[in-house]
């Protein structure tokens, strides 16, 4: 009961709890907090040792997934690792391997280590689809490892925004403890300096009264200081207000976005081909539209790395086309698959060939399966 529903350990010395089961039997001695503690470890133990033996016994590559949670006023950091897989009946599932307290800093290193060793201790290390440890270990030599998250995409394009402000950011999170009504920012996360600034700009003049008290006191920020605060605090609400639309402030955080996007483009169109609703017929759509005439060469590293991840897994390709696939006029700026669908039964033509085709090949020249709003890939 108490695992279930994640009631505390000392529920069982509850003054109310111990005569509702002494109503029921009276002759029924409850043990206390420790022991049910104790006990709770050890079944933790023995699901935590199942766990480890049923992943060992998978067949299939395994995905983790990792995030941090931070606690607005402790500026404590939890981060979870939980591992997707798709069993033997070809449904999607996912486990919970870790739930840990990480210290500060909360930078890429840190959280590095904590996946790293988690990794070992599960032995997961050659089952990773998408987790680096080796290079070697990972389908197509880790070019499929870079997926960003566009959160933290953003997070790092608004922390060049924010790198500007420079001591005027570090003075305001040095007075702000000195005042409960304020919001205490999170230095990784750009959404709670907003919170931060939100707070602090209506009541800037309370910010003179440290210096007041004490002459030496040198965290209050200047009148110029201010201005620029204002200034960024006004950025920042827009992205507050839209975070899940991209603006452009300035050119180095256009080009990281971009640095990303070239990155994560390869594995994203891979998982367009893994579709049967689109295959590659989407990849060539699209990036015609959005490259033009240089959309044939991404097209081509989309093709030639889906079928060497083919082959990785143990298949064989025996045709390769020596054309370039075609490109097509007529972009679009639809977000969405009607202007494809009508590509598609106009453009699109099977490849004919002489040669023996692979299972990859097949699965490429068929018509697409047919799209609606149920579609489920696995039943697929």
């Amino acid at each position: 009961m108490i695992i279930k529903h994640n009631y505390p350990f000392n529920m069982c010395e509850h003054e109310f709890f111990e005569k509702f089961y002494n109503s029921l039997n009276p002759n029924f001695k409850l043990v206390f907090r420790n022991t049910i503690r104790t006990e709770v470890m050890l079944v933790h133990k023995e699901e935590k040792m199942k766990l480890y033996e049923f992943l060992d016994g998978l067949d299939c590559r395994i995905t983790l997934t990792t995030d941090i949670w931070t606690s607005e006023h402790a500026n404590v950091a939890y981060t979870c690792l939980t591992a997707h897989y798709v069993d033997d009946n070809w449904d999607l599932k996912k486990k919970i391997l870790a739930y840990r307290h990480i210290p500060y800093p909360h930078d890429g290193e840190t959280l590095f280590r904590f996946v790293n060793d988690l990794i070992l201790e599960w032995n997961l290390d050659k089952k990773l689809f998408s987790m680096l440890v080796e290079k070697a270990w990972l389908p197509l030599g880790s070019d499929l490892f870079y997926v960003r998250c566009s959160a933290h995409v953003l997070n790092l394009k608004v922390q060049d925004g924010l790198a500007i402000l420079g001591d005027a950011i570090l003075k305001i999170r040095k007075t702000c403890k000195n005042f409960s009504e304020v919001v205490l920012d999170v230095q990784t996360s750009w959404n709670s300096t907003y919170l931060m600034l939100e707070s602090t700009l209506p009541i800037k003049e309370a910010f003179n009264c440290p210096a007041q008290i004490d002459r030496n006191y040198k965290f209050c920020p200047t009148e110029d200081e201010w201005k620029v605060v204002d200034v960024i605090h006004g950025c920042l609400k827009i992205f507050y207000d839209c975070t899940n639309h991209f603006s452009v402030m300035v050119g180095p955080m256009k080009q990281k976005f971009e640095n990303y996007w070239e990155e994560s483009c390869l594995v994203l169109g891979i998982v367009i081909v893994l579709d049967p609703r689109f295959k590659m017929n989407l990849v060539e759509f699209y990036y015609d539209a959005i490259y033009g005439s240089d959309a044939y060469r991404y097209v081509e590293r989309v093709k030639n790395a889906f079928q060497d991840l083919y082959i990785e897994y143990g298949g064989q390709v025996s045709y390769v086309s020596n054309n370039p696939y075609p490109i097509f006029g007529g972009g679009t700026s639809e977000d969405d698959y009607s202007a494809f669908d009508e590509w598609y039964k106009t453009n699109k033509s099977t490849t004919i060939c002489m040669y023996k085709k692979s299972e990859i090949e097949q699965y490429l020249e068929e018509p697409v399966f047919p799209r609606n709003e149920k579609f489920n890939i696995l039943n697929w």
